[in-house]
């Protein structure tokens, strides 16, 4: 009998010979592979495309937040709510804010080398370490109290302070220097508000004074609160507090990056004791409450705090041939009208010493002459009005007795 070769057994649940696995090239057809798929096998090109979407969703809301924000704290309703402005609204925000984060970690690069450590390093630990080892709960418990502290930290100390920072071009600049309340968060927002109106001085403060005239027209400086003589303790007292409000923007954000971070690490939560059920709770919160509220809130701060309040400066001529009797600021406009702010205090006597916001119809302007970008803040608080009259002059002529 001629001598034949056994075949060999095919056992039950064997892949067969000429089965190709996922990502091979198929034997019959040398040099072809299928199309790349993730694990889940979703296309690679559907899930950049539904990547992409969701980018431009995030702007679209980050947008759609500074807007809100920026109309409460300027007290006027703005009507441009289109996309291409939310649109445009959010770059600048994405912009500042990479902008500014850079700036202050090269100023500051001890600070955030210490807030690399306290969030990176546990994460890396759970990665690398076997999960039965004793520091990887360690490392758990430490990563999830940093996130803790530090999201709750920029929520009461510089995100919550800001709801109430409201109606500033509508209201009296001299509220701004209001005594704060009893309380954490109203002395957190008594700091911002005085910080934030040091900011927009421009060369109007200086060290210990403000440049302005004072009643009667001569040269000289009216005795200031102590809380705002507090910052103007420096050479450029306005640049200082725009840094100070930099470096306390590019905290949140960090502060938001690393906790986004350690939240997105898993950490084994095999031994059901009482402090490993609450380690899982809190990191739940974390993920779905503290740290959704903190990040939506970050363009919200941005818009009021460091959104530059500099808007064009015009003059109107009316179809009837009328000229606007001031110079005035185009707050916003739309397809239809134009929001204005006029750049001098109204002078009618039922609203003497206001700034009254106006709108106007295009159909009414026949042309307007542009004279650049000017900061509304800084213009209201160059007169000096503001200033309470209250108090006494030190023996330096600047600090109140």
């Amino acid at each position: 009998m001629p001598w034949r070769k056994k075949p060999e057994p095919v056992h039950e649940g064997s892949a067969m010979p000429s089965a190709a696995k996922p990502g091979e090239e198929s034997p019959g057809e040398p040099g072809t592979k299928p199309p790349a798929k993730d694990s889940d096998g979703m296309p690679a090109a559907i899930k950049a495309g539904i990547g992409a979407l969701g980018l431009t969703a995030v702007l679209a809301g980050a947008g759609f937040i500074g807007k809100v924000a920026l109309q409460q704290f300027l007290g006027v309703e703005l009507g441009n709510w289109t996309t291409q402005d939310l649109g445009i609204f959010a770059g600048k925000w994405a912009i500042d804010t990479v902008a500014v984060v850079l700036s202050q970690v090269a100023a500051h690069k001890s600070a955030f080398i210490v807030a690399l450590i306290l969030y990176l390093v546990p994460p890396i630990l759970g990665l690398t370490l076997p999960p039965e080892h004793r520091a990887v709960r360690i490392a758990g418990l430490l990563s999830t109290g940093a996130a803790t502290a530090g999201l709750l930290f920029v929520l009461v100390w510089w995100e919550m302070p800001t709801l109430s920072m409201n109606d500033w071009l509508t209201r009296d600049l001299q509220e701004q220097l209001r005594a704060p309340g009893r309380g954490l968060l109203q002395e957190s927002e008594a700091e911002l508000r005085l910080t934030l109106l040091v900011s927009k001085m421009g060369s109007l403060a200086s060290r210990n004074k403000l440049n302005c005239a004072v009643s009667g027209g001569s040269s000289g400086q009216q005795a200031l609160p102590l809380p705002l003589l507090k910052h103007l303790d420096s050479d450029n007292p306005s640049v200082t507090a725009q840094d100070s409000l930099q470096w306390l923007y590019a905290c949140s954000v960090v502060i938001c990056l690393g906790a986004w971070f350690t939240l997105r690490v898993s950490f084994p939560d095999n031994d059901p004791v009482p402090i490993q059920e609450l380690f899982k709770g809190t990191r739940i919160a974390l993920t779905f409450v503290l740290l959704p509220l903190v990040s939506c809130l970050i363009p919200y701060t941005y818009a009021k705090l460091l959104y530059p309040t500099s808007f064009p400066v015009v003059t109107l001529i009316y179809t009837n041939g009328d000229v606007s009797p001031t110079e005035m600021w185009i707050l916003d406009e739309t397809e239809k009208d134009l929001l204005l702010l006029p750049v001098e205090e109204t002078q009618d006597t039922e609203d003497a010493g206001q700034y009254i916001v106006q709108t106007r119809h295009r159909d009414e302007i026949k042309r307007m002459r542009f004279y650049g970008n000017r900061d509304v803040l800084t213009t209201m608080l160059l007169p000096c009005r503001w200033i309470p009259k209250t108090g006494q002059q030190g023996a330096d002529g600047n600090r109140p007795r």
